[in-house]
């Protein structure tokens, strides 16, 4: 991303990842196999300029299932996918 100098400004995002105990896809002879989005996966995110990116999601009218809010593990939101799993997005 370029700043106001012309200068590339860096940007820095970190993954989380949640994996339930067990997956709605089932298992068969040790193997599982997944026909449709699995809901119980959440991605998260930690976004540096995170008020900037809720605002564009906003313009881009992208539904969120928790509005930017303080929890006890940070500032975060939690929008959907269009496979409705959640991403969670974490202000850095």
């Amino acid at each position: 991303m370029d700043n106001s100098n012309g200068q590339k400004e860096e940007q820095s995002v970190t993954l989380g990842f949640y994996f339930p105990a067990t997956s709605p896809a089932g298992d068969v002879a040790g193997k599982t196999s997944q026909t449709e989005a699995d809901k119980n996966l959440r991605l998260g995110f930690g976004i540096d300029n995170f008020d900037q990116t809720v605002l564009t999601l906003k313009e881009l009218q992208i539904p969120f299932s928790l509005e930017p809010t303080q929890t006890n593990f940070g500032f975060m939101a939690i929008i959907s996918d269009p496979d409705e799993r959640k991403i969670e997005l974490y202000k850095k």
